[in-house]
């Protein structure tokens, strides 16, 4: 029997890990804030979802159904054979820029997650609420090119991460709450995807010369406090 990728049932032992995923999620919350929550449309996020809800007892403003941060697309029916194939090319191509016949490169992915970046910005710019988290229940390479694109890394860098495990945290913590805030990821998160030290990467966002003169201006600023990789889009 072939079962579509997308209808995944996940076992015993990924609901305790979710449930413990849902447990870290609301310490990090904390008691007094709220949260909103985008969930890949695939059954085994929502799956995933419905066991962290049973830890949150922080207000939940919303929950949405987002397919642009649904799992890299395969191809619809796959042979076992043929995608093992593809997976040992992929390694010689590069994770990105290679694409899975009938499927998604890594890029295609990228685009669809800045597409949502889009939808991300608005909803927060009505929800105004500085204490308010955002929690994804989404795919691992979906997960690192989010991480990727809001925090300038280059293809190159990306290259070079690791898969977080099932259930796994990369955790954007917020610094500053003024206009100036910005976001970094947390030591554990970097850890668990084997992301170089801070200082190695994300060459991605080039400082022009008059944003640099600002900087050297302006000493209380964030800009000086924070490295260029901190600021999303």
């Amino acid at each position: 029997m072939r079962v579509f990728t997308q209808a995944f049932l996940i076992g015993k032992s990924l609901r305790q890990e979710a449930l413990k995923a849902g447990e870290r999620i609301q310490n990090i919350i904390g008691p007094k804030n709220s949260v909103i929550f985008y969930v890949s449309p695939y059954y085994r996020t929502r799956q995933t979802f419905e066991e962290v809800k049973k830890k949150i007892t922080a207000e939940i403003l919303f929950v949405r159904e987002e397919p642009r941060l649904r799992e890299q697309d395969f191809g619809n029916f796959q042979d076992k054979a043929l995608m093992q194939e593809s997976k040992e090319e992929r390694v010689k191509f590069g994770r990105f820029f290679y694409r899975f016949p009938n499927g998604e490169s890594g890029a295609d992915v990228f685009d669809r997650v800045s597409a949502f970046c889009g939808t991300l910005l608005l909803d927060m710019s009505q929800i105004k609420d500085p204490n308010v988290s955002v929690v994804f229940i989404t795919h691992g390479i979906t997960a690192r090119l989010f991480v990727k694109k809001w925090l300038h890394w280059t293809v190159d860098d990306f290259e070079g991460l690791h898969n977080p495990p099932n259930c796994g945290l990369l955790h954007l913590e917020r610094v500053g709450y003024r206009e100036n805030t910005a976001f970094r990821l947390t030591k554990e998160s970097r850890d668990l995807i084997k992301a170089p030290a801070e200082e190695g990467i994300g060459r991605g966002l080039k400082l022009g010369r008059a944003l640099l003169e600002r900087r050297k201006k302006n000493q209380d600023s964030a800009w000086d406090r924070l490295p260029d990789t901190a600021w999303g889009v």
